[in-house]
């Protein structure tokens, strides 16, 4: 199970589909999952945008250990 102990390495990374109206930020877990864990972490989440500026996209993203 992920815990306040175990430490991963996660790569982020936005992506957006040519003719998707939808974003997303998506997580993945590189390094080894904690014993017990029933596999890698992987999420995303959809990140809004501003239709009227297509091909705007985020270049920083900021992490922080409150949310885990």
């Amino acid at each position: 199970m992920h815990n306040d102990v175990h430490l991963s390495d996660i790569f982020a990374y936005y992506e957006r589909k040519p003719g998707e109206t939808a974003a997303r930020v998506v997580l993945s877990e590189l390094s080894a999952p904690p014993e017990g864990a029933a596999g890698k972490y992987k999420g995303s989440a959809e990140y809004p945008y501003n239709p009227q500026f297509p091909a705007d996209f985020p270049i920083y993203m900021q992490v922080s250990t409150k949310y885990g």
